[in-house]
């Protein structure tokens, strides 16, 4: 038993070490990559640049279904029941459900990227950059999935891999482009790059692991644990404005000076 409390605590120590480390790295390229870009650009153009990316960034909030959490809790508990055959199955249909989700999505940011540019943003002569920002949603979406599945996996450091593998990719095609003449454009490019570049990779590090680790199992079936933590989610955030509605009454209610 205390062998076993042992390597428990030593396997949260090793992720919890990875996961932070890696989150720390990725910040800190990210930093120093929005700085250099900022330099290389000017204050007029990386506005436009950072106006572009709302767009995308405000429809990847609407693939949230709960299924990254519902990767991470059903992974682990499988996992810790020895029940490895439903593992493959709870990934497979997280990431079904959300890509789905991410290419519609997509499709809709490419299709009325004027429109978004235009009511969104403000400012309809983006129109071009935000139709280029469009895949950045799908592959986004794919990164989230994989970076969730590893850390149900017990594989943080896979997880720091594919979140740093991002992080210097985006510097650097971004970079590369902006110093290449290729000005907002470039930059919007550099960053969608750095998901497809860090999503492709993850998810085919991820598939090589399951093949090796776990298999899909033919009769059984988690979609009724994913649905469950779908309502689950969103009977939480009902919760919670439910109970901020009478704050904000409040706070209509109160005469600030």
């Amino acid at each position: 038993m205390a062998d076993e409390m042992l390597k428990i605590a030593e396997d949260s120590a090793r992720g919890g070490f990875f996961l932070i480390s890696g989150t720390a790295v990725s910040t800190f390229i990210m930093a120093i990559s929005a700085i250099l870009v900022g330099r290389f650009l000017g204050p007029e153009l990386y506005g436009q640049y950072a106006l572009v990316l709302v767009v995308p960034s405000l429809l990847f909030n609407f693939t949230d279904l709960g299924i990254n959490q519902g990767i991470i809790k059903f992974t682990a508990t499988f996992r810790s029941r020895g029940e490895t055959h439903k593992v493959a199955k709870i990934i497979k249909y997280g990431l079904l459900i959300r890509a789905s989700v991410g290419i519609v999505l997509s499709i809709v940011n490419y299709a009325f990227a004027d429109l978004l540019a235009a009511v969104i943003i403000q400012r309809p002569e983006l129109g071009f950059c935000v139709r280029v920002s469009s895949i950045s949603v799908f592959f986004q979406v794919v990164l989230t999935v994989v970076v969730a599945a590893f850390v149900g996996l017990d594989k943080a450091e896979f997880s720091a891999f594919t979140s740093n593998l991002n992080a210097i990719s985006k510097a650097a095609i971004s970079i590369a482009l902006v110093l290449l003449g290729f000005g907002v454009v470039g930059a919007v490019i550099g960053a969608v790059a750095g998901y497809v570049v860090a999503g492709v990779v993850g998810l085919i590090l991820l598939l090589f692991f399951m093949r090796e680790k776990y298999r899909d199992g033919d009769n059984c079936s988690v979609s009724g644990d994913l649905k469950s933590l779908i309502f689950f989610k969103l009977s939480r955030r009902a919760f919670f404005v439910e109970k901020c509605i009478p704050f904000t009454n409040l706070k209509d209610t109160v005469s600030w000076v």
